[in-house]
């Protein structure tokens, strides 16, 4: 089980979230959002980003803590 889970598959996969997440502030700031409703779409997709970075860090501690 030392083997679980190569760590950098776990930098790779935060990585490709943290750049697509940076990407979406990036639209926010440059003001490219045409209405409310993209708004809310493009908030809500970073809020998922960040669930979804959290659930991995807390299931890789877990793994990491278990072995």
């Amino acid at each position: 089980m030392t083997d679980f889970v190569d760590p950098r598959f776990i930098d790779l996969l935060v990585s490709r979230l943290n750049d697509t997440q940076e990407h979406l502030r990036d639209t926010l700031v440059s003001g490219s959002i045409e209405n409310y409703d993209q708004y809310n779409l493009v908030r809500g997709k970073i809020e998922g980003l960040e669930l979804a970075k959290r659930d991995i860090k807390e299931i890789v501690d877990q793994v990491m803590v278990e072995q």
